[in-house]
């Protein structure tokens, strides 16, 4: 009898953050250009994401609570997998108008995924001209922005177009998948010509020379089984941790690495727990409700223009300078005097020695002050980049990471410490970076042209950026509750005029 596999301790936090208004989940949309003949095709892609799909065994697993909450929910597999009830053609009329995915895309991450199934769902949308757009929702306890790009790349992107079946001059073997830098390279392969979309207890999945034997699935445990483990699971946590105390005792040099870690902590905490100068303007309820808004900048202009500026800024530093400037405009046309306003930016502590098949949540944070108050462009990034290299040169993000994971252990102390690092009053907007493919990648034959990642707001951080590079290409969304604010597509606008802004002055 194998082993349960449990929730890690990140991924069953954010399990638990669900609500009436909260719905767990991050989305990728893809848009794709119309391929050479024909349209995008619903079923080419089931078969050709049924073929790779065990590379990513997570999406066939669903999340199974405990007894009691004796321990941390399990994954275990989906009997009754199907990929038509995951992959799916979006509820739309007809063929949409570019413009019209904002719409879309806010009514998608507004619905709450499906507890008894796996945790991710992909709605093809078709386009008007021949292409298609792909929203993918996957919950945020199933994988952070690195390991969502990591699984996306397993399953859906190749480097080179797939033609369909019979195509003259078709490449033998089909193009090759994309593999993130953060994880090992995916092997070579696409799907079978009229592979079979059912994968149920009764067939296997579809397979492709030399990807490995039929998906064989594991029985759900019994409920006894889930509480004795969940029990046998604490016990455990417990002895590992009276046994690493013990041995601390013993040991002088963990001692002397103790004295170390606290010495460094009151810094770190200082920096990234101190309260913020003022008011956030989006420290407003969030309901169910979501708009989204989106636009694009030059990845490769961002690097020179960062250049330009000084010798250590980032891409990073770039990006929160411009959209601190958009913020400036765009506040000030609401009538709020722009002043100091700190954000929180995620920092993934994944490392490139990891399986390419492990998912989860493994991040950690830092906090900097985005200066609102500033005219000149420059003068932005300048303050910015001084803000994160002493972040990051400090260590920030790694010593706050084993902070809470060591007030994890005393859960009165951890709840504490989550709530103040979650405040309002410590941060205002949570801004994501997630490197994506560094070169054009495909779905099937059609390139995908644009590519963006969203995370939903949350109670008094009602606004949402999150970016992701493509093949040169810098894409940045937005995501609200409208109802807590509104309009922000003029934010979007905003941010291409503050990069303007920037570009005239360096």
């Amino acid at each position: 009898m194998s082993p349960l596999e449990s929730l890690s301790f990140d991924d069953a936090q954010i399990l638990r953050l669900e609500s009436a208004a909260i719905t767990g989940q991050t989305c990728k949309l893809a848009i794709l250009e119309a391929p050479a003949e024909g349209e995008f095709e619903l079923e080419r892609l089931r078969a050709h994401v049924a073929s790779r799909i065990d590379r990513v065994p997570r999406l066939r697993q669903r999340v199974q609570m405990v007894p009691l909450r004796l321990g941390p929910p399990v994954w275990v597999d989906d009997d009754a997998f199907e990929i038509t009830e995951h992959l799916v053609k979006a509820a739309v009329p007809g063929p949409l108008h570019r413009d019209e995915l904002p719409a879309l895309v806010a009514e998608l991450m507004a619905i709450r995924l499906d507890h008894s199934r796996p945790l991710w769902r992909l709605d093809v949308v078709p386009l008007e001209g021949g292409g298609a757009a792909l929203i993918v929702r996957v919950h945020h306890c199933m994988a952070d922005g690195i390991t969502a790009v990591r699984m996306l790349s397993d399953v859906l992107w190749t480097t080179e177009p797939v033609p369909p079946p019979g195509a003259l001059n078709a490449p033998s073997p089909p193009g090759a998948p994309y593999a993130p830098s953060r994880g090992g390279a995916a092997r070579d392969g696409a799907a079978e010509p009229g592979a079979d979309s059912r994968l149920n207890r009764h067939q296997s999945q579809p397979q492709l020379e030399g990807e490995g034997s039929p998906w064989v699935f594991t029985p759900a445990p019994s409920p006894l089984r889930l509480a004795a483990a969940g029990f046998g699971g604490r016990l455990a946590s417990i002895g590992r941790a009276a046994a690493g105390a013990a041995r601390s005792v013993v040991r002088p040099a963990s001692w002397k690495e103790a004295g170390r870690t606290i010495a460094r902590l009151p810094a770190a905490a200082r920096r990234e727990l101190r309260p913020a100068a003022g008011p956030s303007p989006f420290d407003r309820a969030v309901g169910r409700r979501r708009e989204t808004a989106f636009t694009s900048i030059s990845l490769l202009e961002m690097k020179d223009l960062g250049h330009g500026v000084g010798e250590h800024v980032t891409v990073n530093d770039v990006l929160m300078a411009t959209i601190a400037g958009g913020l400036r405009e765009w506040l000030s046309a609401m009538g709020i005097e722009p002043g100091e306003l700190r954000a929180q930016i995620p920092v993934s502590l994944h490392h490139r020695s990891e399986s390419p098949d492990e998912l989860g949540n493994h991040d950690s944070f830092m906090n900097v002050d985005l200066p609102l108050g500033e005219r000149d462009a420059r003068e932005r990034v300048l303050a910015v980049s001084a803000e994160t290299s002493e972040r990051k040169a400090s260590g920030d993000p790694d010593e706050m990471y084993r902070v809470f994971h060591s007030l994890a252990h005393v859960r009165p102390l951890y709840r504490a410490g989550m709530r103040a690092a979650g405040s309002s009053r410590e941060f205002g907007l949570a801004v994501s970076n997630v490197p994506g493919p560094p070169k054009p990648v495909y779905a099937l034959d059609s390139r995908v042209i644009e590519l963006y990642f969203l995370a939903e707001p949350a109670p008094h951080h009602a606004l949402r950026v999150s970016a992701i590079s493509l093949a040169g290409e810098m894409h940045v969304a937005f995501c609200t509750d409208p109802e807590a604010v509104s309009n922000v597509g003029e934010l979007a606008a905003a941010v291409d005029r503050a990069f303007g802004e920037l570009r005239a002055s360096v």
